[in-house]
């Protein structure tokens, strides 16, 4: 089973056109895109810790699957 945070790597390689600087770049491997690509998989790799896990997500009642806390609807 592949874990949440190389799949998210994956989803990233979608064929999207991403260019910086006059380049297109991948934003899996581009250096400048390094520190948000690890700042956002690292919160996947809280996903896949059972421990962590429920302080990070809740099961949404709409899709009865597991989601990050972000996106919880307020009630009022």
């Amino acid at each position: 089973m592949q874990n949440l945070k190389d799949y998210y790597i994956k989803s990233l390689q979608d064929g999207r056109n991403v260019w910086l600087y006059g380049q297109k770049v991948d934003v899996t491997t581009d250096k400048h895109f390094a520190g948000i690509l690890s700042t956002i998989s690292n919160l996947f790799t809280l996903f896949d810790d059972p421990i962590r896990r429920d302080s990070v997500g809740y099961v949404s009642p709409k899709t009865k699957e597991f989601v990050h806390t972000a996106f919880i609807f307020p009630n009022s």
